[in-house]
């Protein structure tokens, strides 16, 4: 089985394609896995425990940082520069410390007291942390008292540690005492009556079904529980470093490796990045990068009575400003780092060095020692022995961690594995492989779906990519079900000797399209290759205009109307099937989803002409489209949409030929088909930045390839595949733009491919780490102390700064400032842009310091001022400039109606049919004394929790909205009849009716009327918050209409007809045109 080791980025690729076939055969040669290395016992280690000894260790220099090499560093060497020494070291066991072999194979946390006596030696540091730094890191993950949470579940120890966290407690400073909690809400009430936390702020809750489900198995279906938090840094000088902030346990998609081991065993934590830690914390460069990666990686973390070892680290995608608490505040990155347990309290030591059983990840009783080079070679094979470079290896960790949902498990037999991929000069199928029609059929069982995928993207094995429905051409197994890998798809020797090794693990398939948007880097693009460049901007504008009636004026004008606006709802800020498909968890009162609680009061007749409420969330909805159209201008081409790539294994298609139908009728304006036969169409990939990453190409229609729907066929002839061609694109996922709107194809000619760029790398513009595993191989002696180098490098070499994302945003800005995209210096810095897309997998350096270097070599401005651009180049102004210039004019217009539209008459904030069962109950139990009890201190609790609610600002701790409501309904559903009153008969007999719904019971619905009566104007938004459930239930009762109920399982499902909405809006505007 061969290995993808190829050093090169996918740009780069078709620079270097007559080393290809050569590189191949190496890697062929390379021999396969085909057993693990036998466990040892580590009888040699010896530890102190009573007088707490600490090993000698001989300091090591440390490794690169990511502002300049290092002249004297260990093993991470640079291109020209040659690895140092050591000649010291040592590795840590993650196994409990066990004073002799063969006594109880369980440990209490009494034996558990420090980070140095917690089931490993004391860890080799690559660079010796100072005192100080080391105390505030070592304090970060809290301790618990010892035996307060033996035989706990661990959903309790994390719920009661995240409880602590937020109130500023110290889990070590109390004393929780267990029961057998039968629910979430019944262990949230006995840590909010604690005499600790009164009158404490509870944090957000966790779902009653998350919480059944990790006090079960920590799995639901085949989604797993995730434990996560983020790494806070701390302003003081002393303390803690940070502050360890925990987030409700959730259900999520789950991964190969939480399937494999249990989710239980593994915490994801975000941290910020080493810059930002120094300017947060100022401690400035005295705080350096290595510190925290030996604390990461060199450091046993003894937290939730478990020893943790870090062993992936990785940035996490930036969010989108509106998604930040604060707009204005100074961007953080973050990184993901996740950590697994090794061993704990309870654990049991592994008697022969073996895996745990498949069926023990989802018994929580059963757990065993697995040390970190056993997860490790699980996840990437024996990387000991491999001859990869070492950030490639490190970044296969992550296929590990795609979330996927497990089908088919297949046997060994009915699995090929090609010697060869397709292809002389350049593999033209790179990351896609074939399977059989018989096992899509089952792997579509297993998913639910009702129509066969015709290709899916996914993860088998050492595998990664796209497997494409092959109904031609069977491998030579003899038997109906089968898949077929090929080299550019595998990433490591894999024996598949584990079952999950043989698991076919979808991340998603090939399904129905839908138009897509004009992503705002193809369009300079188009401009470029345009026959007649005027016509092609007057085609891009005419779109703008039609996308900009559609967000914006249609919503305006729909306000009044029920129907269009639930049609907007749905078509505008629908969610997707996947989405919809799982169970969303309720926010406080209300829908999680804003649109949803929207839907649900559109539905009862509410519209924001009569509700202020859903006039404010109206307002923000479109306000939200207003800033995504200003900050990326999508432009909406209904003929065009993102679609599947693959390859045609038949060899059927001619070089610039492609194969393309919809599995169903694609309708829009102007076109309605399920075939593109005989069309020109153009295809673009992001990220664009070459006027050649769009091409024009033919679609034909092929017997062999009719089967296939909803992907885009590419050919395999010719010297340069397709997808490559497309800004160095492949076939493990990726999807291309496909416009067959012929006002944009038919005034568009193809550029000529840039001629060959010089190597950055061999012109040392761009540094590459030179570290393969044979290097650690040669210095290290064991798989243990190997891992350990391997998770220090790997991890220090991610912590770098991406330079991905300021090189882009310079690259656009100097286009716009010059008026072309077609210089040779803008080639040399898509040439560079294309590499730093693999930064991390191929291991290049490139800081910022590097690029004012790459800047000034070029001749290219060093900064370039914003006012600078918008500006005009010539006689006209950049493409970009004048969209903007159009957008922000018809948005001004937009505003000005929209202010209009939402004029809302007195008296909208209050609805009789919601405070009527509250004004009867007080009317006609008014002389009744346990009623005026009753309800005097119904209104005392609602007040103050409603004036408490006022009271703070948005959220404290710069807690995001969301998780303020979250954790004030809990004191809302606290809210109960007093104590004294629940033996009254008649307080009996007015809550008693027979629900077996709580969320409608009497006094719920009593509580709601009782508290939209009480809170008049904005402060009734708190109400709704709380119960807009039960408002809306009052809502549905007072109605004189039937009105059909529908449960969240259905409801999701529910799509409108948008046919019937066209034509009511046809009729209230007076359109003349012909409806369907």
């Amino acid at each position: 089985m061969s290995v993808d080791a190829s050093p090169r980025s996918k740009r780069a690729k078709h620079q270097f394609s007559q080393e290809l076939s050569e590189t191949y055969n190496k890697i062929d040669a390379i021999p396969s896995r085909s057993s693990r290395s036998p466990y040892k016992a580590k009888n040699d280690l010896s530890f102190d425990v009573a007088d707490n000894a600490r090993l000698l260790f001989q300091d090591f220099s440390s490794s690169f940082s990511s502002s300049a090499p290092s002249q004297n560093t260990s093993f991470s060497t640079l291109k020209g520069i040659s690895a140092g020494s050591s000649n010291n070291t040592s590795f840590t066991t993650n196994d409990p410390i066990d004073a002799e072999d063969g006594q109880s194979e369980y440990f209490s946390s009494h034996e558990i007291l420090s980070d140095t006596e917690t089931g490993s030696e004391k860890l080799q540091p690559r660079c010796e942390i100072p005192e100080h730094f080391e105390k505030r890191l070592k304090d970060v993950f809290p301790r618990s008292r010892n035996g307060n949470f033996d035989n706990v579940p661990l959903a309790v120890i994390w719920e009661a540690n995240r409880y602590a966290s937020h109130c500023s407690v110290d889990i070590g400073d109390i004393d929780i005492h267990y029961c057998n909690y039968t629910s979430y809400r019944e262990f949230l009430s006995s840590m909010m009556t604690h005499d600790t936390f009164s009158g404490k702020q509870p944090p957000p809750p966790t779902s009653e079904a998350v919480w059944e489900a990790a006090l079960k198995t920590f799995q639901s279906g085949t989604d797993g529980v995730v434990m996560s938090g983020t790494l806070v840094p701390v302003k003081r000088r002393d303390g803690p470093l940070f502050h360890l902030k925990l987030n409700p346990l959730r259900l999520d998609k789950s991964n190969r490796i939480f399937r494999r081991f249990g989710s239980d065993r593994f915490l994801v934590l975000k941290i910020p990045s080493t810059s930002d830690l120094q300017r947060i914390t100022k401690c400035g460069e005295r705080l350096k990068k290595e510190y925290i990666g030996t604390w990461l990686t060199r450091r046993g973390h003894y937290f939730l009575g478990r020893q943790w070892s870090a062993f992936f680290y990785k940035a996490e995608k930036e969010k989108s400003k509106k998604h930040r608490v604060n707009k204005d505040e100074k961007r953080i990155m973050w990184y993901k780092v996740f950590f697994f347990a090794c061993s704990g309290d309870m654990f049991r030591k592994s008697p022969n060095g073996s895996l745990p059983a498949h069926d023990a990840a989802a018994n929580l009783a059963q757990r065993q020692s697995v040390s970190l080079d056993q997860l490790v070679k699980w996840m990437i094979g024996d990387f000991a022995n491999s001859s990869q470079q070492l950030p490639k290896l490190y970044s296969r960790i992550s296929l590990s961690l795609s979330d996927t949902v497990p089908t088919v498990v297949l046997e060994k037999h009915q699995i090929y594995h090609a010697r060869e991929d397709i292809g002389s000069q350049m593999v033209m199928n790179d990351g896609i492989g074939r399977l059989s029609i018989t096992l899509a059929q089952q792997i579509a069982l297993c998913l639910g779906l009702a129509r066969i995928p015709s290709a899916f993207q996914a993860r088998f094995g050492s595998a990664k990519g796209v497997w494409l429905v092959d109904r031609n051409e069977p491998p030579p197994l003899g038997c109906d079900d089968w898949i077929v890998t090929y080299p550019s798809q595998r990433k490591w020797d894999c024996s598949q000797d584990d079952a999950a090794h043989r698991t076919f693990e979808v991340i998603t398939y090939s399904s129905e399209v839908r138009s897509a948007s004009l992503n705002l880097q193809f369009i300079p693009l188009l401009l470029e290759q345009a026959v007649n460049k005027t016509e092609m901007a007057e085609t891009i504008k005419k779109h703008l205009h039609a996308t900009i009636r559609d967000d914006l004026s249609v919503p305006i004008d729909a306000m009044s109307n029920p129907v269009e606006l639930r049609g907007w709802l749905g078509q505008s800020h629908g969610s997707s099937a996947d989405d919809n498909a799982r169970p969303q968890e309720p926010l406080g009162g209300r829908s999680y989803r804003l649109k949803d609680s929207m839907a649900a009061m559109v539905d009862l007749g509410y519209t924001p002409k009569n509700n202020e409420l859903l006039k404010i969330n109206c307002q923000s909805l479109v306000n939200d489209t207003v800033e995504a159209l200003e900050g990326k201008m999508n432009i909406k081409i209904p003929c065009s949409a993102y679609v599947l790539m693959a390859v045609d294994f038949s060899g059927t298609l001619a070089e610039d030929e492609v194969h393309l139908s919809f599995s169903t009728s694609f309708e829009v304006d102007g076109f309605c088909d399920t075939m593109l036969e005989g069309m020109d169409v153009l295809v673009g990939r992001v990220p664009a930045h070459l006027p050649s990453d769009i091409q024009r190409v033919k679609v034909v229609s092929n017997p062999h390839l009719r089967h296939i729907k909803d992907v885009i066929i590419f050919s395999i002839q010719g010297k340069r595949p397709l997808a490559d061609k497309l800004s160095g694109g492949d076939y493990d996922g990726d999807r291309v733009l496909v416009n067959w709107d012929q006002s944009f194809v038919q005034n568009f000619g193809n550029a000529h491919m840039p001629e060959k760029q010089p190597d950055l790398v061999e012109l040392e513009l761009v540094k590459k780490l030179d570290l393969p595993m044979s290097k650690l191989k040669r210095k290290y002696k064991t798989d243990e102390d190997i891992c350990a180098e391997f998770m220090y490098e790997g991890t220090s070499f991610n912590m770098g700064q991406s330079m991905l994302g300021i090189c882009t945003k310079y690259k656009d800005n100097y286009c716009r400032l010059i008026g072309s995209v077609t210089s040779p210096k803008i080639t040399r810095i898509s040439m560079l842009l294309g590499l730093l897309v693999d930064q991390e997998k191929q291991g290049y350096v490139f800081a910022n310091h590097d690029w004012q270097t790459f800047l000034k070599l070029h001749g290219l401005p060093l900064f370039i001022p914003e006012e600078t651009l918008g500006t005009k180049v010539g006689e006209k102004k950049h493409i970009i400039d004048d969209l903007r210039d159009e957008l922000e004019a018809v948005i001004e217009q937009t505003r000005e109606k929209l202010d209009e539209n939402f004029e809302t008459p007195n008296g909208m904030w209050y609805d009789p049919d919601l405070t009527k069962r509250f004004n009867h109950y007080d009317t006609r139990y008014h002389s009744e004394p346990d009623w005026v009890k009753l309800r005097n201190k119904l209104q005392q609790d609602i007040d103050h929790l409603a004036e408490r609610w006022k009271s703070l600002s948005r959220g404290e701790n710069g807690e995001p909205f969301t998780d303020r409501i979250a954790s004030f309904y809990p004191q809302w559903q606290q809210i109960q009849p007093p104590a004294e009153l629940r033996t009254s008969k008649f307080v009996q007999m007015l809550l008693e009716d027979g629900s077996t719904n709580p969320h409608i019971s009497n006094w719920e619905l009593l509580k709601a009327s009782c508290a939209i009566q009480r809170r008049t104007k904005h402060s009734s938004l708190f109400v709704w918050y709380m119960s807009a459930h039960q408002l809306l239930h009052l809502k549905q009762q007072a109605s004189s209409e039937r009105i059909t109920g529908v449960i969240p399982e259905v409801y999701a499902a529910l799509r409108p007809n948008w046919k019937y909405i066209a034509r009511l809006r046809a009729n209230r505007t007076g359109e003349a045109e012909e409806m369907p």
